[in-house]
């Protein structure tokens, strides 16, 4: 699902229900967990992208009554969803999506430069070199967590 805010804030977007019909009163949902923050349009330029994208997470519907069941063994009209591959891991994105999942990945990532803003994505690891007490003496430092090969993160 690709999201842009036409809000003038950003805003919180926790969930995304697509619902499908078989036109007989039943229907199916296919539910996506977004928990996260989308900032406006007007804020976006070349550095802050205005358009979201999120992937469903979770290969079951919410049946009767808000029960979660797999999709396989729901009502006929569930084959309105069959051709959605949900996937767990990025290997498994299906080809129409790898290029926004990749696009996706760099925002969050980062370059590892510059000065972070409030709206950016990144998610990054610091190292953990305040661990112990080595000021008071020598013996009691610890190794630093994070960017080394023997502890790469945190």
């Amino acid at each position: 699902i690709i999201v842009t805010n036409e809000l003038r804030q950003e805003m919180f977007l926790e969930d995304i229900n697509l619902t499908a019909s078989d036109g007989a009163g039943n229907s199916t949902v296919l539910p996506i967990r977004c928990n996260s923050w989308v900032q406006p349009k007007s804020v976006g330029d070349e550095g802050t992208p205005s358009k979201r994208i999120f992937f469903a997470n979770k290969d079951t519907h919410m049946g009767l009554y808000g029960a979660q069941i797999p999709m396989y063994k729901t009502h006929k009209f569930s084959q309105i969803f069959k051709n959605l591959q949900i996937t767990y891991l990025p290997g498994q994105t299906p080809a129409g999506l790898r290029s926004y999942r990749k696009n996706d990945l760099q925002q969050k990532r980062g370059d590892g430069t510059g000065e972070r803003e409030a709206d950016d994505r990144v998610y990054d690891y610091d190292v953990y070199n305040d661990l112990g007490n080595p000021d008071s003496n020598g013996d009691l430092a610890r190794p630093v967590l994070g960017g080394n090969k023997q502890f790469p993160y945190p």
